[in-house]
């Protein structure tokens, strides 16, 4: 069980940790492995999971392309179309986020893009159902699983 409190706190404690990190580690040799958009779905405004992630995937290579929170179905056809993007990550924290994650994959069809990318779903209210009723094609519940399988939806081992 956690509080609130000590969950935005330590999201704020990681987020400084980041900035003082990611550059250091952005300046190591590594190899890049894909392009990623990134959001929270619409109706959903929690974003400490996706940031975690997002740092823990460009320091595997990932090129990350964080589109923000409360994200609207248009607003990830858009970043797929002007990012060109080999994964499209989905975040929610809330039963509300489940259809919008849904509607999302709906309009990347629509769109005629869902079949160019891979979708990841993530974060504490999916689970192989989810990612079966939303049409993703991998779903996690960890940043660090998650951007294992982003890597295995690649090609790539790791």
């Amino acid at each position: 069980e956690y509080f609130l409190s000590e969950l935005i706190l330590g999201g704020e404690i990681f987020k400084g940790i980041m900035e003082f990190t990611l550059p250091k580690i952005k300046q190591q040799d590594v190899q890049k492995v894909g392009k990623i958009v990134l959001g929270t779905v619409k109706e959903d405004v929690h974003n400490i999971g996706k940031d975690i992630f997002k740092v823990f995937a460009e320091a595997s290579g990932f090129e990350v392309v964080d589109i923000g929170i409360d994200v609207p179905e248009e607003k990830f056809v858009e970043a797929v179309k002007e990012h060109n993007p080999d994964i499209v990550g989905m975040s929610c924290l809330i039963t509300a986020g489940v259809s919008s994650m849904k509607k999302t994959v709906d309009s990347l069809k629509e769109a005629g893009v869902r079949d160019n990318i891979k979708i990841i779903i993530g974060g504490g209210r999916v689970d192989e159902g989810v990612k079966e009723f939303a049409g993703a094609d991998a779903w996690a519940d960890d940043a660090a699983k998650g951007v294992r399988l982003c890597k295995q939806l690649m090609g790539i081992e790791g």
